[in-house]
């Protein structure tokens, strides 16, 4: 959505909804390049159990919702089935014009009885809660219930006992503002994408029990995403490059300790600094939203954009008790760039009762923005059945 074309004393209306969307935006990521990306919520974990883990979850614990972070993943489970759902509740604001938000997933797969090939899906559906919207002149125009949501399937297939490959469609639906026009012209429609995932899982087990894993993992390769009739008011949606090596240390046949490190590279340049110059500004922003998606994956690692910036380190750790316990903690850091850091450490426990499961994830803040971020502060609660 390009408002640099709007004369500046005019589009009133239309700056307000942008702002809208720029809050929004703002609350729901969990990392960088808040301004660069719509749809942020795609980069962070809808379950409790990688929220758990500091939103690692590439190579550990291969759970219901794999889809969401490594399909792959899935096919060196013990489960030949799992389905789960994860809820959580947040305030994105004060006052009586943003209430009643919350962000609800759900996800499972099926293997095949060979252990060879699998399939799974996977929902989520963000409420931004209700919005007064108004005119430029202070006139009511009612209240907008924003949402986001997406519906994912996904295949996976092992090719040999310790390698093991998944793709993943997914359509991708941005609901902020649709039916309401702008005095300047602009009208908003529900933004749609069509995006893929693909990745590589590899797990060794060693002659004493423990594991080695490591994944690879292209996540969210998508066109842009609009959400007024304008040719060049075009979003991207936050493509990420992902790797994770994990280790797992198996005490026992009932006891067991894993960890990860997992990176993850927003392959999507910095949105270009503002300077003051209006017409400078103007023609770097232009230039930055009429970029095509695979010019700017390639300049996301060229220069200032490469690995060492606009990526985010997670560190996860679970103690698994057979499947009755499961204790996890992790600490998530972000480099962004254009922005401050998004940092916080999470707790988060798995209890099991037969083929039932019930999970619970914390998110403390450490300081920075996600003090200033409601929703990194609440309770995370998942259901599995398997």
């Amino acid at each position: 959505m390009n408002t640099n074309n709007l004369p500046k004393n005019k589009g009133r209306l239309f700056g307000h909804l942008l702002a809208v969307l720029f809050v929004l935006s703002c609350i729901s990521t969990t990392a960088q390049s808040i301004t660069t990306t719509a749809v942020p919520y795609l980069r962070f974990a809808p379950d409790a159990i990688s929220s758990s883990m500091g939103n690692a979850g590439l190579t550990l614990s291969p759970d219901e919702y794999s889809i969401f972070h490594n399909n792959a993943k899935a096919l060196f489970s013990d489960k030949q089935f799992a389905l789960g759902l994860s809820h959580m509740g947040y305030s994105t604001g004060s006052g009586s014009n943003v209430k009643g938000s919350y962000f609800m997933s759900m996800a499972g797969y099926k293997k095949s009885e060979d252990d060879k090939d699998l399939l799974s899906f996977g929902i989520r559906y963000i409420s931004h809660g209700g919005m007064e919207l108004s005119s430029a002149m202070g006139d009511r125009l009612g209240t907008f219930n924003p949402y986001d949501f997406d519906l994912s399937f996904g295949y996976a297939h092992k090719i040999s006992n310790t390698l093991g490959i998944g793709v993943t469609m997914r359509g991708v639906f941005s609901n902020m503002a649709s039916g309401v026009s702008a005095s300047t012209g602009y009208q908003f429609s529900t933004g749609v994408a069509l995006a893929g995932d693909v990745s590589l899982m590899y797990n060794q087990q060693f002659v004493n029990g423990n594991f080695l894993r490591g994944a690879l993992q292209f996540s969210n390769l998508s066109s842009k995403i609009t959400y007024v009739n304008n040719a060049i008011g075009k979003d991207f949606i936050p493509t990420t490059l992902n790797l994770g090596l994990g280790y797992v240390f198996l005490f026992d046949d009932e006891n067991d300790l894993g960890f990860e490190v997992k990176y993850s590279k927003l392959m999507i340049p910095g949105a270009p600094s503002y300077t003051g110059n209006y017409t400078q500004d103007s023609a770097a922003i232009t230039d930055f939203r009429n970029k095509d998606v695979l010019r700017a994956w390639g300049e996301s690692f060229n220069g200032a954009n490469g690995l060492s910036t606009n990526y985010s380190l997670s560190f996860g750790v679970q103690y698994r008790y057979m499947n009755y316990l499961h204790i996890r903690g992790g600490y998530f850091m972000d480099k962004p760039s254009n922005v401050q850091p998004l940092n916080y450490f999470t707790v988060g426990a798995g209890v099991g009762f037969g083929r039932f499961g019930a999970q619970l994830a914390y998110q403390v803040p450490t300081g920075g923005t996600a003090a200033n971020i409601p929703m990194m502060q609440r309770f995370k609660l998942g259901i599995s059945f398997n």
